[in-house]
């Protein structure tokens, strides 16, 4: 399988992820520069988005959630979806929460830089909006090690990459409190880095990031 990646995307981190933990072979493409995607892209993923996954057989898959229950369902030996449907909802909302409230409000306040903070107001706005949806996931999370239950699950691959950009976030004006009340998600940047397949993908992400600091 082939991946059109970029190392620094929570998406493309949460598929990576997955591969590590179910040890699955899985070939990376850099995806090409951007945000936005260059206008032929659409020819691999109609959005302009990444992750894209290229199956075995040829199939092209996009859209994160979309591949992650593909690869669920097509290996299914090592489970990152536990067998009670109560719980397999309450991972899924909280995939859902950061998918669709908090990276969506995140990334562009990081992808602008330091040196372009959003006004007062904006930031404020941008801060309520993710705080609650944080609260809403520090709520459904254990403290650890794992995010729910006694194994990596799907929430653990979305939350690792998540927990690694608000690191950064904290830094920008107006969001140094961020984390200050949700202790759960704030330990969990310890518990990310003592699971191996995760720390694998962290670590990768670090990397990018540092080459991205030093091409600045």
């Amino acid at each position: 399988m082939k991946l059109y990646n970029k190392p620094l995307s929570p998406y493309c981190a949460f598929i990576r992820i997955i591969a590590e933990v179910k040890d699955l072979p899985l070939k990376l493409i850099d995806a090409p520069a951007g945000p936005p995607l260059p206008e032929s892209f659409r020819e691999i993923s109609p959005m302009r988005r990444i992750p894209v996954l290229v199956t075995g057989s040829g199939e092209t898959l996009f859209e994160a959630s979309v591949i992650a229950e593909y690869l669920e369902e097509r290996f299914p030996e090592k489970p990152m979806l536990p067998a009670d449907p109560k719980d397999r909802a309450q991972i899924r909302i909280i995939m859902r929460l950061l998918d669709l409230d908090v990276l969506p409000s995140i990334i562009p306040v990081l992808l602008a830089g330091p040196a372009n903070p959003l006004p007062a107001d904006k930031a404020a706005k941008v801060f309520n909006h993710v705080h609650h949806a944080l609260k809403t996931v520090e709520d459904r999370i254990s403290s650890g090690p794992y995010a729910l239950g006694e194994h990596v699950t799907l929430a653990d691959a979305w939350l690792a990459p998540t927990r690694f950009l608000l690191e950064s976030l904290r830094r920008f004006p107006g969001f140094e409190t961020i984390l200050d009340d949700c202790p759960n998600i704030e330990g969990y940047k310890t518990n990310a880095e003592g699971i191996p397949e995760i720390a694998a993908v962290l670590g990768e992400m670090q990397d990018a990031r540092k080459a991205l600091a030093k091409a600045s």
